[in-house]
C-alpha cells in the first residue's frame, strides 16, 4: 500500500509537469532588466482551482500581471524555496565521513576508559605496597601471595598499555582516511538553488486546457547596452549616428522565438525627488594637468564590424521610446548577448579644431552638434569614424533632446602646429630681499595645409603658482584672448585660416621667486 501511495504521488507530480506548457511570447528589454510576457497552457476543472507555477527566482514579486479570459483570478501567492542539488558522490562520501567520525570518537572514549583503568591499577599497586609493609611489621607477611598479586597487576597494566598503543595507531589510520575524504568533500560541495512559485487561485468557467497570459519583470541578469557608430562628415557638415543595442540575458533559460522590444525607460530609478543638505568638504590642493578635456585617440589595428538589419517599429511613450523589431528573436542564456541595429540619425554639426600646443603639438578635430531629435541617446560605447576611417572608441555619458554633444576625431596631420620657446632670461634683484626674475616667451604658429577653410580654438597655458611666495606677473599676449580662465592659467583664442594661411601668436610672462627656491614644472 505504501508503494502504491508513493507511485501515485510521483505520477501526479509528473502529470503536473506535463500539463504546464509555457513559452515566452514577448520580451521588452530595458538598460537593466526585462518585462516578460509569456503564455502558459494549463489544465483546469470547472470551478475552483489552485495552480502552482514555477518561475525564475530573479522576478520582481510585485510585477506579476495575469490575464485569464475563461474565468476569474481570485488570489495569488508567492512562495520561495531553496533546494540543494549535489555534485558527484557527495552522499556516499558524507556518510563515510560521518561513520569514521563516530568510530574515531568511540575509540577515543575507549582509550580514555583504558587510561583510567591503568591509573586505577597504578594506584592499587601503591596501596598494595603500603599493605605489604604493614603486614611485614606485624609479622603477617606472605611473600608468595604478594608476588602473585604484583605479577597480575603488572601483566594487566602491560596489556592495557599495548591496547592503548593499538588504539592510537588505529585512530591515526582512520584520521588519515578521514582527511582524504574531507578533501574530496571540499571539491564536491552542495549547490543551493532557489525556485520561485506562483500559486494562483482561480474560478474557471470551463474544463480542460486553458491559456494564462502572464507578465512579470526580471530584476537582473538581463538588459541591453546601447552601442553607437558615429561617423563624422566634415565636408557635408554633419555627423551620422547609427544606434545599436547589445541585448543579453544569462538567466539559465533560453528565450526562443519571441518578439523583441527595447525601451529607453529605466525602471527602478528614483521616481520621486527629495531635498537634502548641501554639504561641502576640503582636501589638500595638488597640481592638476592642464586641458584635460582633450581626448587623444589612438587608432587600433582593426575597426569593429557591425551588421545592419531591417528598420524597426518606433513608438513614443510618455516618458520613453519603445522600439519593436519586426522579426522573431532567439536569445540563448549568455553574457555575450546579441547586437541588433536600432536606428540611424543624421545631425547637422559644426567642425573645428582644438589646439593646446604646450601639451600636444597637434590639431584635434572636434564636432559640435545640437540634438534636435526626440529620442535620448543613453550611456554606451561609441565607435568613432572620420568618413569611413576608424579613429577610436569612446564611452558617451548619455545625451537628451536639447543637449549639445561634442566628439573628437583625432589628430589632423594637415594642420601643422609649432610651439617654441623664444625667450628665456634670468635676472637677480634686491639686496636684502633677494629675488630671481625668470623672463619667458613662447611663440605658436598654426598653418593650414588643407584645401578648405578651417576654424578652431587655440588654448595657451601660463603657469599657475601654488606657492604664495612665487608670483606670475607681466603676462602679455600679441593678440587679445576671447576667454580667460585665470585659476587654471588658460587663455583662449579663435582662428580661421584659408588654405595655405598661418596664425601666429606670441606671449610673455615673468616668474618672480626667492633666490633660495628652485622652480619645478617649467
Amino acid at each position: 500500500m505504501k508503494f502504491l501511495y508513493i507511485f501515485l504521488y510521483y505520477f501526479f507530480m509528473l502529470q503536473l509537469l506535463i500539463i504546464f506548457i509555457s513559452f515566452i511570447q514577448k520580451a521588452t528589454f530595458y538598460p537593466k532588466g526585462a518585462l516578460i510576457e509569456e503564455i502558459r497552457e494549463v489544465k483546469v476543472r470547472k470551478g475552483y482551482n489552485i495552480l502552482k507555477l514555477k518561475f525564475l527566482p530573479i522576478i520582481d514579486e510585485n510585477s506579476f500581471q495575469i490575464e485569464f479570459n475563461k474565468g476569474e483570478i481570485i488570489n495569488t501567492e508567492i512562495e520561495r524555496k531553496m533546494y540543494l542539488k549535489y555534485r558527484g558522490n557527495l552522499k556516499i562520501l558524507q556518510d563515510s565521513f560521518d561513520l569514521l567520525t563516530n568510530i574515531i570518537d568511540s575509540l577515543k572514549i575507549k582509550k580514555e576508559n583504558l587510561k583510567q583503568a591503568k591509573s586505577f591499577l597504578d594506584s592499587f599497586k601503591s596501596s598494595y605496597s603500603e599493605k605489604e609493609s604493614k603486614e611485614f611489621l606485624e609479622k603477617k607477611f606472605d611473600p608468595l601471595n604478594i608476588k602473585k598479586a604484583l605479577k597480575t597487576l603488572i601483566e594487566e597494566g602491560t596489556r592495557i598499555e599495548r591496547e592503548i598503543k593499538g588504539i592510537d595507531k588505529k585512530i591515526d589510520e582512520l584520521e588519515w582516511i578521514k582527511g582524504k575524504i574531507d578533501g574530496k568533500l571540499r571539491r564536491y560541495y552542495p549547490i543551493g538553488k532557489e525556485n520561485l512559485f506562483l500559486k494562483i487561485h482561480l474560478d474557471s468557467k470551463t474544463e480542460g486546457k486553458v491559456k494564462l497570459k502572464i507578465k512579470y519583470f526580471l530584476l537582473s541578469k538581463c538588459g541591453y547596452e546601447p552601442r553607437y557608430k558615429i561617423i563624422g562628415n566634415p565636408e557635408k557638415g554633419n555627423i551620422e549616428i547609427k544606434m545599436f543595442a547589445k541585448v543579453y540575458q544569462f538567466t539559465g533559460e533560453n528565450f526562443d522565438n519571441f518578439e523583441l522590444s527595447i525601451s529607453t525607460l529605466k525602471p527602478g530609478r528614483v521616481i520621486k525627488p527629495f531635498t537634502e543638505k548641501w554639504k561641502i568638504s576640503s582636501k589638500y590642493l595638488r597640481k592638476e594637468h592642464e586641458a584635460r578635456e582633450v581626448l587623444a585617440i589612438k587608432v587600433p589595428s582593426a575597426a569593429p564590424k557591425e551588421k545592419e538589419v531591417k528598420p524597426i517599429e518606433e513608438k513614443e511613450l510618455y516618458t520613453s521610446f519603445h522600439y519593436t523589431f519586426p522579426y522573431k528573436v532567439t536569445l540563448p542564456s549568455s553574457e555575450e548577448g546579441k547586437v541588433f541595429f536600432v536606428k540611424n540619425f543624421i545631425l547637422p554639426s559644426s567642425f573645428e579644431y582644438q589646439i593646446i600646443p604646450r601639451k600636444y603639438k597637434s590639431a584635434f578635430l572636434k564636432s559640435k552638434s545640437f540634438i534636435k531629435i526626440k529620442e535620448p541617446l543613453l550611456r554606451g560605447i561609441a565607435n568613432l569614424f572620420l568618413n569611413q576611417e576608424y579613429v577610436g572608441q569612446k564611452e558617451i555619458s548619455g545625451f537628451y533632446p536639447g543637449d549639445t554633444m561634442e566628439f573628437y576625431f583625432g589628430e589632423d596631420p594637415f594642420v601643422k602646429v609649432d610651439h617654441n620657446l623664444i625667450k628665456s632670461e634670468i635676472e637677480k634683484k634686491g639686496i636684502m630681499n633677494k629675488k630671481v626674475v625668470h623672463k619667458l616667451g613662447y611663440k605658436t604658429v598654426i598653418k593650414n595645409e588643407r584645401k578648405n577653410k578651417i576654424k578652431g580654438t587655440l588654448i595657451e597655458n601660463v603657469p599657475v603658482s601654488l606657492d604664495p611666495e612665487i608670483k606670475i606677473k607681466n603676462i602679455k599676449f600679441s593678440k587679445k584672448p576671447f576667454k580667460v580662465d585665470k585659476p587654471k592659467g588658460l587663455y583662449y583664442f579663435k582662428f580661421e585660416l584659408e588654405p595655405g594661411e598661418s596664425y601666429e601668436i606670441e606671449y610673455y610672462f615673468e616668474i618672480i621667486s626667492p633666490r633660495d627656491r628652485r622652480i619645478y614644472g617649467l
